[in-house]
């Protein structure tokens, strides 16, 4: 039974899968030397979707922004994700599935543009379901 404080999105289909937990951290924590570039993004959203435990991982790929270009830079331009790197895991009726977006701001609430896109996630499809497994 929802309560007034839980948090859902809407998929596919009308599904409305409920937040269970919410992960949140800096989309650069750790980065010690220069800036981001694309190749870095790139690895960082590899290691997302590569992390693989029983519940699937769903990634909503963030937009990069070009904050310097090449020529003020000795390692190429600097370009970044959102600030903010979020994992939230959601269960419908008893399927999970960990969906992972970025975006400026701690959640709550889901950047909109993430909640647009999350409007056309089978969830269905790719969750984990917990009671078929066993």
């Amino acid at each position: 039974m929802d309560t007034p404080n839980d948090l859902t999105i809407t998929c596919a289909n009308g599904i409305k899968p409920r937040l269970l937990s919410l992960e949140q951290h800096s989309t650069y924590r750790g980065l010690l030397d220069g800036g981001p570039n694309h190749e870095l993004n790139e690895q960082i959203l590899e290691a997302i979707t590569t992390s693989r435990g029983r519940i699937p991982i769903h990634l909503v790929r963030p937009a990069e922004q070009a904050i310097r270009p090449a020529r003020d830079s000795l390692h190429g331009p600097i370009v970044v994700m959102p600030e903010r790197q979020c994992t939230g895991l959601f269960d419908a009726g008893g399927r999970w599935l960990d969906i992972v977006w970025f975006q400026e701001t701690w959640a709550p609430p889901i950047d909109p543009a993430v909640s647009e896109e999350l409007r056309n996630l089978d969830f269905l499809a790719i969750a984990f379901d917990e009671v078929g497994s066993w």
